[in-house]
């Protein structure tokens, strides 16, 4: 962060208390995961240096998944099928979904593959 200049750092700073505050709020009422087409381990890297709350938040309660690393093989090329591929294998994470259930998926995202 010593690089970032300081209006991105008070402005960081800023949209870092208003997503743990989302976050928190989610997490009192739903499972949250986070599912990326960045390569693996980049979601945890990159909050630990730009958003070190919400990194806390993201190793203590909230799972990442990334579906270029899971499907990037499988599916090369293919960034789309990664996410798609990614969304159909939560079915398969043992005690994610409540299969009896009708389940809510909300996703945010920043691309067309979401």
């Amino acid at each position: 962060m010593e690089n970032l200049a300081k209006i991105h750092k008070e402005e960081l700073a800023a949209v870092e208390d208003q997503v743990v505050t989302m976050l928190e709020s989610f997490l009192q009422v739903s499972k949250v995961l986070i599912v990326t087409n960045a390569k693996k381990g980049w979601v945890e890297y990159s909050s630990s240096i730009l958003l070190p709350k919400v990194h806390q938040m993201i190793m203590k309660y909230i799972p990442v998944k990334s579906a270029r690393g899971d499907f990037e093989q499988q599916y090369q090329g293919q960034i789309s099928e990664w996410k798609k591929a990614a969304f159909m294998s939560l079915w398969d994470i043992e005690g994610l979904i409540d299969k009896a259930a009708i389940t809510n998926l909300i996703v945010i995202g920043d691309s067309q593959h979401e």
